[in-house]
C-alpha cells in the first residue's frame, strides 16, 4: 500500500502521515522494493531450528497437562511421537520462550481434605 502511494506520485511526507508511520520508515521501504523487487525478507543465515512453531505448542501443552513433567520427559515424549529427537535444553528454552519456567508451576495439584488436616494437624503439634 505504502509501495502505491508513493509510486502514484504522491510525497514521502504525505504518505507517513496517512500511515502513522516516520517519514524515514516509508524511504526504508521504498529503498527495500527498489533493491528486491518486493518487500520479502530474505532467507535467515545460520543454524535452522529443530522444533517447528506447532511442535513448540504441542510442547508448551504438555508442560501445562502435566504439571509435574519435566523438559527430559517432554523430551523422551517427543522423540517417542514425533521421530524429533531434541535436548532437554531446547525444550527448556522453547517453554522458556512460552512463558513457562521450570521453578513455577502453571497450576497447583489438588489437595485433599484429609491432606489439610494432617498438615493443620501437625502444625499445631
Amino acid at each position: 500500500m505504502i509501495v502505491e502511494a508513493v509510486k502514484s506520485g504522491r510525497k514521502q511526507k504525505d504518505v507517513a502521515q496517512q500511515f502513522h508511520c516516520s517519514r524515514a520508515a516509508v524511504c526504508g521501504i521504498m529503498k527495500k522494493h527498489r533493491k528486491h523487487q518486493g518487500l520479502e525478507d530474505r532467507k535467515k543465515s545460520g543454524r535452522p531450528r529443530k522444533t517447528t512453531e506447532a511442535l513448540d505448542r504441542i510442547n508448551t501443552r504438555k508442560s501445562k497437562a502435566g504439571v509435574k513433567k519435566n523438559a527430559v520427559e517432554i523430551a523422551r515424549e517427543m522423540a517417542e511421537e514425533f521421530n524429533v529427537k531434541v535436548s532437554r535444553q531446547t525444550i527448556g528454552r522453547r517453554l522458556n520462550a512460552a512463558g513457562l519456567f521450570g521453578r513455577v508451576p502453571i497450576k497447583k495439584p489438588w489437595i485433599s481434605q484429609g491432606k489439610v488436616f494432617k498438615c493443620h494437624t501437625q502444625i499445631l503439634k
